[in-house]
């Protein structure tokens, strides 16, 4: 199904599952920066919602080109106080629409987001926590960047790991021979904690080069630039990274400086929400490269129970261990 977010643009489409019980309520997904509705981790997390008797709305990230080719012309992601918004008009619009075809009314909703797509729900968490217009009563997020302004310099700083260019190069040679090699041999990879197909500066080039990946997407989409012929937008996306991005498209006269962003665009804007509800949890992890330990601690103070840190896993590496979907199936049982 799709819904219009502007009336000179195409629908947006979104994924859904419906459970034979239409009055069961519905789990919506959210999920890291740049994933369409057919990101795995969604999947995964589709699957064990519906297995505990949940309906599944599955949307894409409003960072992502088919979102932002559906939304009005002036939308720049990256500031969660805007981003919401767009968030929350495409999500009501969706539910009513599943409502209407199936002649239902989702009760008792809970939301679910990963990396960017958690920030965006705890954000959604604290506009829902003053007119809970979607009837939602758990948010749950894993791994949002504390600050999302630092968490975007990570990822930057990833992209040239070396002072020595060659060497740089060089490893990123050894790295995608090594893809090539495993996409060869078609086998699926059988995990053993003491040997990865790759080192942490190897994963760390890989990761870049999705990151900065994503990043072109969403440039060229709000440029809508023309992937036919060679035209300058090019230039400018091959030099660009997050930071750049974030000084382009989200500083204005409402956001006039970086160290206003820097300030604005971090959980602890909505610190009084994480304070006074009980109605989300979040889980990260100590070594979360898109986080300090110094947020983590402080973060910890706001929440309290309602954020549980493991000791290792880094960016959303724990979604696979036992203890971990053990909590979560716990905390979405109904």
């Amino acid at each position: 199904l799709s819904v219009n977010l502007d009336k000179d643009k195409d629908n947006y489409i979104f994924k859904y599952l419906i459970q034979k019980d239409k009055n069961a309520p519905l789990a919506i997904i959210l999920p890291s920066i740049g994933e369409g509705v057919n990101s795995n981790h969604s999947k995964c997390f589709a699957k064990i919602f519906y297995d505990e008797g949940y309906s599944i709305l599955i949307m894409g990230s409003q960072f992502q080109w088919e979102f932002i080719k559906s939304a009005p012309d002036n939308f720049r992601p990256g500031i969660p106080q805007n981003d919401i918004d767009y968030v929350r008009t495409a999500l009501t619009k969706a539910i009513t629409k599943l409502e209407d075809k199936y002649n239902t009314d989702f009760k008792e909703n809970i939301v679910l987001g990963t990396s960017l797509g958690g920030l965006t729900t705890l954000f959604l968490g604290e506009k829902e926590s003053l007119n809970n217009t979607l009837d939602i009563k758990k948010f749950i997020a894993i791994c949002p960047p504390i600050e999302l302004y630092y968490a975007m310099e990570q990822i930057d700083n990833n992209n040239i790991s070396t002072d020595n260019i060659d060497e740089f190069k060089n490893n990123i040679s050894l790295t995608a021979a090594k893809i090539l090699k495993l996409l060869k041999e078609n086998k699926e990879y059988s995990y053993n904690e003491d040997y990865l197909p790759f080192s942490e500066d190897e994963a760390k080039i890989i990761t870049s080069f999705i990151m900065r990946q994503k990043l072109s997407d969403t440039i060229f989409s709000i440029e809508n630039g023309s992937t036919s012929k060679k035209t300058n937008i090019y230039d400018v996306v091959n030099k660009m990274n997050y930071r750049d991005y974030a000084e382009k498209y989200l500083v204005s006269e409402e956001y006039p400086a970086t160290s206003i962003f820097k300030d604005i665009a971090n959980l602890f804007y909505i610190k009084n929400y994480l304070a006074n509800n009980n109605n989300y949890k979040i889980y990260h992890a100590l070594n979360d490269y898109l986080t300090t330990p110094e947020q983590l601690a402080n973060l910890k103070n706001i929440t309290n129970d309602n954020c549980i840190i493991f000791d290792n896993g880094s960016h959303l590496g724990f979604l696979y261990r036992e203890e971990f979907q053990k909590l979560l199936k716990e905390e979405i049982t109904r």
